[in-house]
């Protein structure tokens, strides 16, 4: 049995590179505004992403799976211009590109359909993050019936016969 969900393929991209100054080795995951983001990785290296505006929704069979050099301009320039983090364009070690599953507004979906199959998806790349919470609700939903710890409506299927109050400009 097929179901439609109101999931998209976002096209993403991310890279792997040195900065010009080694960042602090206790230095956290930094986001600015949604717009870009970068963490350490090993030896020094960073890995830095965002969207920039580009919010593109693409056919997950044909894609391409390589970052754009204007991306990749972009991204160092809002790092060094928002974050104060040098990084050169020399430096960068690889570059891709990938999809996040995500809902018109950006929110996961953690429902029972009228088949009742559940549904746990749509977590527009903060799945990993979200995981053990989703997996809490899974179980309520399979062992008792409904999700009951918290209010389920930002999360049903139901939301998107609705119009849509806010979506999440992340750049997750």
């Amino acid at each position: 049995m097929a179901i439609g969900l109101p999931v998209r393929g976002r096209r993403v991209e991310l890279l792997l590179a040195r900065p010009v100054h080694p960042l602090p080795i206790d230095l956290p995951w930094l986001i600015d505004s949604g717009e870009v983001h970068i963490r350490q990785d090993v030896d020094g290296r960073v890995l830095v992403g965002g969207f920039l505006g580009n919010d593109e929704t693409v056919d997950p069979a044909a894609f391409d799976h390589d970052a754009d050099g204007w991306w990749i301009d972009g991204v160092l320039e809002q790092v060094a211009d928002r974050l104060w983090i040098l990084i050169e364009r020399s430096s960068v070690i690889e570059s891709w590109a990938g999809l996040y599953p995500s809902t018109p507004d950006q929110h996961p979906i953690v429902d029972r359909t009228q088949a009742g199959m559940i549904i746990v998806g749509g977590f527009a790349g903060a799945g990993l993050m979200h995981a053990p919470a989703a997996g809490l609700l899974a179980r309520e939903l399979i062992v008792d019936g409904g999700i009951k710890s918290i209010n389920p409506d930002p999360l049903s299927l139901e939301r998107f016969f609705r119009p849509i109050a806010t979506v999440e400009r992340t750049g997750f």
